[in-house]
C-alpha cells in the first residue's frame, strides 16, 4: 500500500494497474485481473448497484452495458437486451416504465448472484 501512496500523479497511470491488486490483498480486500471476466462481473455488480441507488438511471445502466459489453458478457446479456428493448418502446405494449422495473429487477438479481472470481 505504501507503494501504491508513493505514486506520484504522472507514475500513477503506468504504476497503478501493477501495484493495485497487492495493495488491495494487503488491506483485505478483492482483486480482479484487469480485463478478466471476474473484473467485468464486478464492474458490472458496482453499476448495477448505482442503478439501485438512484445515482445512475435504468437507462444508463443498459446503455453502459450495451456499449461495454454488447451481447458479450453472460451475465449482462438481459441488460443489453433490455437495452435493446428501449429502443423499441413506441413498437410494443410495453412502456419505458416498465423496461426501468425490469432492469432494476435484473441489477437485484445480478448483486444477488455472488461476487464474482476475484480473489481476497
Amino acid at each position: 500500500m505504501s507503494m501504491v501512496a508513493a505514486l506520484d500523479r504522472a507514475e500513477a497511470h503506468d504504476g497503478l494497474p501493477e501495484l493495485l491488486p497487492t495493495a488491495l490483498r494487503e488491506v483485505g480486500l478483492p482483486s480482479c485481473d484487469r480485463g478478466s471476466i471476474a473484473a467485468e462481473e464486478t464492474a458490472l455488480r458496482i453499476v448495477a448497484a448505482a442503478a439501485l441507488t438512484g445515482e445512475v438511471t435504468p437507462r444508463d445502466l443498459t446503455t453502459w452495458v450495451h456499449q461495454r459489453h454488447g451481447h458479450f458478457l453472460k451475465l449482462a446479456e438481459e441488460l443489453a437486451r433490455l437495452d435493446d428493448a428501449y429502443e423499441y418502446t413506441e413498437f410494443t405494449a410495453q412502456t419505458r416504465e416498465e423496461i426501468d422495473a425490469d432492469v432494476l429487477a435484473e441489477a437485484r438479481r445480478i448483486i444477488g448472484s455472488g461476487p464474482g472470481g476475484c480473489t481476497g
